[in-house]
């Protein structure tokens, strides 16, 4: 029984061995080794069937050897565990042949898809490629086996020769770093074309070899090389057209920052090159204060309104020290989602055509001077004679407390008059010396409507249409009435037998399309003030004149032809248009446009009661005028100041370095035959820190003003002026802080 069970075992077992070795045929891919195995193993198993069927039926010769049988069974036995134990590491093999595969073929693809070379090459001087990806035939017109290998093209003779030891010392370098290294340099492909390439690369060290290999990737950027020409050149050819451009152009960001230039504002700025003028604002560049200021608050103004603003005659002193004019222009720099970014500038120097107009005009004037001497003439004649003949009364009439005070009343109207004549004639030169402040014309209008219907009388009917919520401006109180009374004037003398008036306030916003159409106007939110009249009105011809300096529609002798032309001095001075519409029978209508702000109203200055009222103190008073000095000197005497007067710059400084400490005031005329008044004040008030600084003057100066306004800190007398006014003004200054000077 135990030699049945011993053959019955042994023959399972080596039919288990040959089932596993006929799989393993499938698994290796190796079939003849597998299929001996299964022959060999099943030829075992036959002999041990032929055994034991022998032993059934009772054939057998000899008997079957225990030992024999149990050593048959335990190798059976064995390779069966061992064909088992085996089979599954070569599933195991089987599966990671087929993932390798798998990630060479995705390798593969991916390399055939690069836009570019993968390369493995060996660092010698002919770069003996290794391997080459794909792409090697569309990066250089060969097949991948002509590059490989020391029999084919070497990929050295692609270099262009010019590149080809740079492209070595800078592999070189970067090994000796051990850096990966990167490299740009031109190859000759295999139909003769040149093209740029790019390449990025790194060694492949063996430890106690060195550098075995070299593997990176080479890339096509010819495209991208040519692109970059192109820039180049497109921006080569803009700053040539710029540069050719006789206007000077510049752009800056929200903050004013200068972001570039062509070459003609560079030099301008003091500069030979354009870079050297990006990252800078105005106050870097050789400008004055007040210009930089000046131009911070237009690109402020543009900015923020998002509309252009042309044509701004703008004052520079260059870096060469010379003086020029500027007509600019400034639009605003939006980007793709219509944000203002920054601003763009242009302007030429119109310094020569201004000089050029200045001599026109000279001599325009000088043509005019017969039409302006009639009315001048004429006016200041009557005023003579009634200054004259009240004069002698005064003198040659008994004495009369009532006669003396008509005819005072009446002298003072003479000068009044004079005064009057003497603004006009400043206000169309813009020599007037402006103070600005925030207004609401709706307010001036009203506070002077009980005067303009005085003016008009009876027979026209005037009517005020007051805008409720009106937007603020920026200008001369004083000057606003004096515009809106010239205008009402002259629409009371176009209806002579009655008529209606109308003065109006709006809120407006004038567009680009207006700006352009209307010299000198600006886009952006304005306040409009409007006079309009039935009156006679003009023709064409008449109202294309009636702004110009000495020009008068009225007879010869009744008019000096500077009213209207001060109301244009003062809107320009202001930073406004004015226009105007006539037709003759059918009236006039007059409209001036103020820039609006968004700024609380300053408060009102109201006359102040007669007599400033006197003081102790001591002043120094300044004034080349022997008439004006000695009514000043009187007056101030009069009411209590101690004053030491001078005639010129030079015997003041004399005076105040001998009454050291001494000096309270100093009341000076701003200009003298020897100095100027703010010098003066500067010299004085460096070496005395407490004297308070009263100029006098008649019109505007640089000394005093910029741009017809007062410059901070000034405190300024008007001529002509009142005793009054003149005791008023050194009492304000006398007990405000000490004057600052630049």
């Amino acid at each position: 029984m135990p030699v049945y069970v011993l053959l019955v075992c042994s023959i399972a077992c080596q039919l288990v061995a040959a089932a596993v070795a006929l799989r393993l045929i499938r698994v290796t891919g190796r079939p003849a080794a597998w299929t001996l195995v299964t022959v060999a193993v099943l030829l075992m198993a036959v002999r041990r069937g032929v055994k034991l069927l022998a032993l059934i039926g009772g054939h057998a010769l000899l008997p079957p050897d225990i030992t024999e049988e149990i050593i048959a069974l335990a190798i059976s036995a064995l390779l069966a565990l061992g064909l088992l134990r085996v089979a599954p590491a070569f599933h195991a093999l089987r599966r990671s042949a087929g993932a390798l595969r798998e990630k060479e073929r995705a390798l593969s693809v991916l390399m055939s898809n690069l836009p570019g070379m993968a390369y493995r090459c060996r660092n010698d001087r002919h770069w003996t490629m290794e391997f080459v990806s794909e792409g090697c035939l569309a990066l250089t017109g060969h097949p991948c086996q002509e590059l490989v290998g020391e029999s084919g093209v070497r990929f050295a003779d692609l270099i262009h020769p010019e590149d080809r030891e740079p492209v070595w010392k800078d592999v070189q370098a970067a090994l000796a770093e051990d850096r990966p290294f990167r490299l740009t340099y031109r190859i000759t492909a295999a139909d003769g074309s040149r093209k740029w390439v790019w390449e990025q690369g790194r060694r492949i060290s063996s430890p106690g070899k060195g550098v075995e290999f070299l593997e990176g990737f080479v890339t096509d950027i010819t495209e991208r090389k040519r692109a970059e020409q192109q820039r180049r050149e497109s921006e080569r050819m803009l700053q040539l057209v710029m540069d050719n451009i006789p206007q000077f152009i510049f752009w800056k960001d929200r903050r004013s920052v200068y972001l570039g230039c062509n070459t003609n504002f560079a030099r301008v700025a003091g500069m030979e090159d354009p870079s050297q003028v990006v990252g800078k604002t105005d106050y870097d560049l050789p400008w004055q204060k007040e210009e930089a200021d000046f131009f911070r608050e237009c690109d402020r103004r543009v900015m923020e309104s998002g509309q252009p603003e042309y044509h701004i005659v703008e004052s520079q002193l260059q870096a060469d020290g010379k003086h020029a004019w500027l007509d600019t222009n400034k639009v605003p720099l939006k980007n793709e989602r219509g944000e203002v970014v920054g601003i763009l500038g242009t302007y030429e120097d119109v310094t020569e055509r201004r000089l050029l107009e200045d001599q026109v005009r000279q001599a325009q004037k000088m043509k005019a001077v017969g039409q302006l001497a009639g009315g001048v003439a004429h006016d200041f004649n009557n005023i003579l004679t009634a200054i004259f003949g009240y004069l002698d009364v005064m003198r040659n009439a008994p004495a009369s407390a009532e006669r003396v005070v008509v005819g005072i009343e009446q002298i003072d109207k003479a000068a009044q008059r004079a005064a009057a004549l003497t603004r006009q004639l400043l206000a169309f030169s813009r020599r007037q010396v402006s103070r600005p402040e925030i207004l609401d014309l709706s307010e001036i209008v009203g506070e002077m409507e009980p005067m303009l219907r005085r003016l008009l009388g009876e027979r026209i009917e005037l009517e005020v249409a007051p805008e409720p919520r009106l937007d603020h401006v920026r200008a001369d109180a004083g000057q606003i009435e004096q515009v809106l009374m010239n205008l009402v004037i002259n629409a009371r003398d176009a209806m002579p037998t009655g008529g209606r008036l109308i003065v109006q306030t709006a809120n407006t916003v004038l567009d680009d399309e207006y700006a352009r159409a209307h010299t000198g106007a600006r886009a952006g939110p304005h306040v409009m003030l409007a006079v309009s009249d039935t009156g006679c009105g003009m023709k064409k011809e008449v109202a294309d004149r009636v702004f110009e300096p000495f020009f008068s529609t009225k007879p010869r002798g009744k008019g000096t032809g500077l009213g209207l032309a001060s109301v244009f001095g003062v809107v320009k001075q202001s930073g406004g248009h004015i226009w105007l519409y006539s037709e003759p029978g059918q009236g006039t209508t007059f409209k001036i446009y103020l820039p609006a702000v968004q700024e609380p109203l300053s408060p009102r200055r109201h006359q102040e009661a007669a007599g400033g009222g006197g003081g102790s103190e001591t002043v120094l008073l300044v004034e080349d005028d022997a008439s004006v000095r000695q009514l000043a000197g009187d007056v101030l005497q009069d009411n209590g100041y101690t004053v030491f007067t001078a005639a010129s710059g030079r015997e003041a400084r004399e005076i105040a370095a001998r009454e050291v400490g001494e000096i309270d005031l100093l009341l000076t005329d701003v200009v003298m035959p020897d100095t100027n008044g703010r010098k003066l004040a500067d010299a004085l008030v460096s070496e005395y820190p407490f004297i308070r600084v009263l100029y006098m003057s008649g019109y505007s100066s640089t000394v005093i003003a910029h741009h017809g306004v007062l410059k901070d800190g000034v405190e300024l007398l008007e001529k002509p002026f009142t005793a009054d006014r003149l005791l008023r003004r050194v009492r304000e200054v006398l007990d405000s802080a000490p004057a600052a000077t630049d």
